[in-house]
C-alpha cells in the first residue's frame, strides 16, 4: 500500500480493503485484491463526497 491511502474500511466478504487516496484533491474511494503480492486499486467511487451520498 501507498503512504497517501488512507484504509477507511474492509469488505466483509473477501476482507479486501476499501480506501481513499488523499493525495488526490476528490478523495477518490479504492480498493485492492489482498494476498495477490501487489496492490491493484480499483475505483469504487470517483470522490470521498460520492461515496458517503452513496452510504446515507
Amino acid at each position: 500500500m501507498k503512504e497517501s491511502w488512507f484504509v477507511i474500511g474492509y469488505d466483509e466478504d473477501l476482507g479486501d480493503p476499501i480506501f481513499v487516496d488523499i493525495h488526490n484533491k476528490n478523495y477518490p474511494v479504492l480498493t485492492a485484491k489482498h494476498g495477490m503480492g501487489e496492490w491493484e486499486p480499483s475505483v469504487l467511487y470517483d470522490s470521498l463526497e460520492e461515496f458517503l451520498k452513496d452510504i446515507k
